[in-house]
């Protein structure tokens, strides 16, 4: 189990062959807001996989949904208090990829596979209010086109962790309101406050 604080580095891959490699999805939330918690300690637990998919999972994608999760979790929750604790805990994060029989009614190219992103989340709160806890949970797929190139394919992923994202967000945001309102506070006392996600390049 990896255990850090929120705020993300991220790896730039520069590929050696002459062709641009395809473009990862694009992670920035802020017009989301933020969430202010009565907490003075907020971290971010990546558990990866709890249970084991039953269909192959899909090559790899940058970025992983788990660093997706994290650079969302920077900019949308932030931790304003004296005292307490908070984690941000991924339970599942994982694609799979399975083939489907071919579809030609609303595309020009068959569509001929599908990737899905499933998504499990856990967050807590303990402090002088008690214990809180709110889940979330979220499921995607999208279509893949026969023969797909690397291109479309990361594209796909993008569309992908948006839906899985914009889905992520709107019922953690509402189970956070139902279960954890307590914890929430819109005047933030005195405390520490979540940095936002180091940039490309620096070391934390």
């Amino acid at each position: 189990m990896k255990v850090s604080r929120l705020g993300v580095l991220l790896v730039l891959f520069v590929s050696a062959c002459a062709s641009p490699a395809p473009s990862p999805a694009p992670l920035d939330y802020p017009q989301l807001g933020k969430i202010s918690l009565d907490v003075k300690d907020l971290s971010f637990v990546d558990r990866g996989i709890d249970e084991r998919p039953a269909a192959p999972i899909a090559k790899t994608f940058q970025p992983s949904i788990a660093d997706a999760l994290h650079i969302w979790a920077s900019q949308r929750l932030q931790a304003v208090g004296g005292d307490g604790i908070a984690a941000f805990v991924v339970k599942n994060a994982y694609v799979t990829e399975e083939g489907i029989p071919a579809d030609t009614s609303w595309f020009q190219r068959p569509q001929t596979g599908k990737l899905t992103g499933h998504v499990e989340i856990e967050f807590d709160a303990r402090g002088k209010q008690g214990y809180a806890l709110a889940t979330a949970n979220a499921v995607r797929s999208v279509t893949l086109p026969e023969h797909a190139t690397d291109g479309e394919r990361q594209d796909a992923y993008n569309n992908l962790i948006d839906g899985m994202l914009q889905d992520l967000d709107k019922y953690l945001d509402q189970a956070i309101h139902d279960h954890m309102r307590d914890f929430i506070t819109s005047d933030p006392v005195i405390g520490s406050k979540l940095p936002p996600p180091l940039s490309p390049n620096v070391s934390p």
